[in-house]
């Protein structure tokens, strides 16, 4: 859309012509302000990284643990829990409160008109939110937690409000659509990469520490973000709402009914979406929560330095390339399920991996090798399962199933890392832990199953797609004969 909210909103132009470049997208702003956009997240997102290593550091200061040998546990509490539970308990409250916040963003950007000014509040209040974390230079751990805990709640706003500009983007050009996105994720994770570099470089050369570590990446991140948040948002174009609000609703009510119709209408009549949702609802956090526990795991586990920290997170970044370019390949000789299936089962092979051969600190070189493997299986996984749902879904319902899709995906966000924090507070090793988590990522495989062949999926989809159209000739039907009863009426 072309106006910023004021007066009648008219669908934005795609120019024809050929002879953009690949970050010009075929000429359209709005596109071009949601790929700064992307970029400005990656940032937010990897600061958390090194802050966490910095966290568990003060956090055993506090609990008075800071003289102990390498080869010894801290067994003291903080709060109640071992000082390496802190981050990734937080982790899973945080995860929680996101989940159960979301269906209420969603029903934000349905019903409102805002979402230009929503998301660049929200944008705002994340970089805040991480200048209030460089307060951990000051020793401040638990300011920091807690500003953390509120992070993810904004980040699911902000995220919600940005993917609910994609239908806009092109004049239902699905592949066009799919050609965008697919630029905003390559975006995001070079700048991942090249973020984690950048910290990486200077935390070596300057032998930082990891309260060092973790207020320069607080610092970067802000500087790095704040201009392109700024400038993506304050250009991107506003769109009316979808839809009305029903009368008397809360967001949060609104949303959460919404959320429960779509289920329901999907249970009943697309099984193969249905068992879709259901497996990333497992697989989807079994790959997440490696990255998260990933601090935790390398700092306690095997004494890492936050130097080593930091490169072992950086490979598994990196290594998302391949194994996203493996996915590619067995997408085209076998199939996108097909992909899906042996990346879940090669996460788990790999946790095994872990739990047999990463058994102290004397196996960093195993370390780095667990984290190449580990990159190329979240890349490979995310890369099919993305490419996958387009596939099940109408493309008249692509926005609505889609923030169901983001809802499944991110609703159990909270078990790996709470199963991760029960598991060290019994004392379990941590690369036995990492099993743990990694059966979620078996129980998605053999979940996976249900969702059927090739055929029946095309089968249920074109089911899917006449009901639909029945009911909406329906629908029109019924809105003539009142429109005629209203005339005769009159």
């Amino acid at each position: 859309y072309n106006t910023r909210g004021e007066g009648e909103a008219q669908p934005q132009s795609i120019p024809e012509s050929n002879s953009y470049k690949w970050y010009q997208f075929d000429g359209s702003k709005n596109a071009q302000n949601l790929f700064l956009d992307s970029l400005a997240q990656a940032p937010i997102v990897m600061s958390f990284l090194a802050l966490s290593i910095a966290i568990l550091d003060l956090a055993e200061e506090a609990a008075g643990c800071e003289d102990l040998k390498d080869d010894e546990d801290c067994e003291e509490t903080v709060y109640g829990v071992k000082p390496s539970s802190v981050v990734t308990l937080s982790n899973g409250v945080m995860s929680i409160l996101a989940a159960l916040f979301m269906p209420a963003c969603g029903a934000i950007c349905d019903y409102t008109p805002y979402r230009r000014q929503v998301g660049y509040w929200s944008a705002m209040f994340l970089i805040a939110l991480n200048a209030i974390q460089i307060s951990i230079v000051a020793g401040q751990w638990e300011i920091s937690v807690l500003a953390a805990m509120a992070s993810p709640w904004i980040f699911s706003l902000h995220q919600l409000v940005h993917y609910a500009y994609y239908p806009s983007l092109t004049d239902s050009d699905h592949n066009q659509l799919v050609s965008y996105v697919a630029r905003f994720d390559a975006g995001k994770y070079l700048t991942n990469v090249l973020f984690l570099v950048i910290v990486f470089g200077v935390s070596a050369g300057f032998d930082m520490d990891a309260i060092g570590v973790a207020t320069f990446g607080q610092v970067l991140s802000v500087i790095l973000a704040t201009p392109l948040f700024h400038y993506a948002w304050t250009n991107l174009t506003n769109v009316p709402n979808v839809a009305e609000k029903p009368a008397g609703e809360w967001y949060i009510t609104a949303g959460f009914k919404k959320l429960r119709q779509s289920s329901k209408e999907i249970s009943a009549r697309n099984p193969p979406l249905k068992w879709f949702y259901i497996t990333t609802m497992f697989g989807n956090p079994s790959m997440s929560s490696v990255i998260l526990v990933g601090p935790t795991f390398y700092r306690e586990h095997l004494d890492f330095t936050p130097t080593q920290n930091i490169l072992a997170t950086t490979l598994v970044t990196l290594f998302a390339f391949p194994g996203a370019l493996l996915a590619k390949f067995l997408c085209q000789k076998k199939s996108i399920l097909w992909s899906m299936r042996f990346f879940l089962l090669f996460a788990f092979a790999t946790a095994c991996f872990c739990a047999a051969v990463i058994d102290g600190p004397d196996k960093e070189a195993a370390a780095y090798l667990y984290s190449c493997i580990v990159g190329m299986s979240i890349g490979g996984y995310l890369t099919s399962e993305t490419a996958f749902f387009p596939t099940l879904v109408p493309p008249d319902q692509e926005a609505e199933l889609s923030g169901v899709y983001f809802f499944m995906i991110r609703a159990f966000l909270w078990v790996p890392p709470l199963i991760f924090t029960a598991a060290n507070e019994r004392s379990v090793t941590m690369n036995r832990a990492m099993v743990l988590i990694q059966t979620l990522s078996l129980i998605s495989f053999l979940i996976s199953f249900k969702i059927g062949s090739a055929q029946y999926i095309q089968e249920k989809g074109n089911e899917y797609k006449t009901s639909r159209q029945t009911l909406a000739a329906k629908s029109s039907i019924s809105t003539e004969q009142q429109f005629s009863n209203l005339e005769i009426d009159s």
